[in-house]
């Protein structure tokens, strides 16, 4: 069922989209060019009133973050010529348009005590050890902040489930679009920021943003095809994979061009000692995007490729690998447990259901100890039917746009924030 919405139009131009089931428009504002892409979701845009932060322990947040900006962090050139962050306690970063406190994420949950990670009972607290003995992430000499961050997500995992939002960047409000509805409805901000390279214009400095917030970054890539161009039509362009893994060809020439610019990006949030969530080749079992129209070989061989790029060429160990399945996983498409860190799987039905069955595909695949995310999302699953079935997704990734604004309801989306089972950004540790 193709998801065609008037909301994304930012002109009245003609569209022509080629049909696939479960896709939504992917609109280029400066282009006005229709792009598809897979996304998650309130059926009426009614808003409550939002009630304010700041109980002993916990972290303010915004009363309403400002229209396309999500508290920037104030950014000066370091000596190696990218982004460093400096603390705005330090900068005298004005946040009083926004509400916002500048402080260390806090580890109180004035109701119940402690909050996962953090020492019991203790606001404010450094986090303690997390995740056990044994738990490091798959890059080599991972950064402290990467490994903070996914020791807390095996210390959550079957207790907890994140909570998560993917951003657009065209509606009105610019990419805080769907942040602030969330708030605004639900009086909360999502644990999880969902982000994308399809357009690298200002990607990673809201990532930085957002971790200098108290948040996680998360980031996909809409990749082009190599020599197909860029953007979501490019990335479901078929192209020969043999080729793009062959030095001396043009499609591996261009391949390396976009893992060269992507891996700028990432650098710029290596520096800024921000660990990503980073899920490239995502729904890489499906047959829509160029990643997936080989054979499972092939892709493994790809992933493998990218990993051993970054890792060891580019020195990228701030990332998390993530790998995303479709909702029918497949092992035959594993790239292995030494170039992963955490599973997923996608489902945009049309109930609130935990989707057991795709979380236990993906457990078959990877084993009961690595965390398995609901990597994306229409309809956000059940916290309580989650929690009873044993559905224990590490995070939920609502899509963008009228996926959130009109396939999940004000009362669902109160529900899902408000649960005990369900971690927003005032709950999560300070995993600097």
């Amino acid at each position: 069922m193709l998801h065609i919405r008037s909301s994304y139009l930012s002109n009245p131009t003609p569209l022509t989209p080629r049909t696939r089931t479960k896709h939504q428009l992917y609109f280029n504002v400066s282009s006005a060019a229709a792009l598809f892409a897979f996304g998650c979701g309130a059926e009426d845009g009614s808003t409550s009133p939002l009630p304010m932060f700041g109980a002993e322990g916990m972290r303010e947040v915004p009363s309403a973050l400002p229209a396309g900006d999500v508290v920037q962090p104030e950014v000066t050139p370091g000596s190696s010529g990218t982004p460093e962050v400096v603390d705005p306690n330090q900068t005298g970063l004005d946040t009083t348009n926004t509400g916002v406190v500048p402080l260390s994420p806090g580890c109180m949950d004035g109701a119940s005590g402690a909050m996962p990670g953090c020492a019991e009972g203790t606001p404010g607290s450094e986090p303690m050890e997390i995740g056990g003995p044994g738990v490091s992430p798959v890059a080599s000499n991972a950064t402290p902040q990467a490994r903070n961050l996914l020791s807390y997500l095996y210390s959550t995992y079957g207790q907890k489930m994140l909570s998560g939002q993917m951003e657009s960047t065209w509606m009105p409000g610019g990419a805080d679009y769907e942040i602030n509805y969330v708030q605004t409805t639900t009086g909360k901000l999502p644990a999880v920021r969902g982000l994308d390279f399809i357009d690298y214009d200002g990607v990673a400095e809201r990532a930085i943003s957002w971790w200098v917030l108290g948040g996680i970054p998360n980031i996909r890539w809409h990749w082009g095809a190599p020599t197909r161009g860029v953007g979501y039509e490019a990335s479901q362009e078929e192209v020969d994979i043999e080729r793009v893994l062959t030095p001396g060809t043009a499609e591996h020439t261009a391949m390396m061009a976009g893992l060269d610019r992507t891996a700028l990006e990432l650098t710029k949030l290596r520096d800024a000692n921000v660990p990503v969530l980073w899920t490239p080749f995502h729904e890489l079992n499906g047959d829509w995007f160029w990643w997936g129209k080989g054979t499972p070989e092939q892709f493994v061989r790809l992933w493998r490729f990218m990993f051993e790029y970054f890792d060891g060429a580019k020195g990228l160990n701030n990332l998390i690998w993530v790998l995303g399945y479709t909702g029918q996983p497949d092992g035959d498409w594993y790239p292995g447990g030494e170039y992963v860190d955490i599973a997923g799987a996608d489902s945009y039905g049309q109930t609130d259901s935990p989707q057991l069955g795709m979380f236990d595909a993906v457990r078959n695949i990877v084993g009961a100890e690595m965390p398995v995310s609901y990597h994306e999302c229409g309809i956000i699953p059940n916290p309580e039917l989650a929690q009873a079935q044993g559905a224990h997704w590490s995070w939920f990734m609502t899509w963008h746009t009228d996926w959130l604004t009109d396939e999940n309801t004000t009362a669902h989306l109160n529900a899902v924030y408000d649960h005990e089972f369900v971690i927003t950004l005032d709950e999560l540790p300070d995993l600097h």
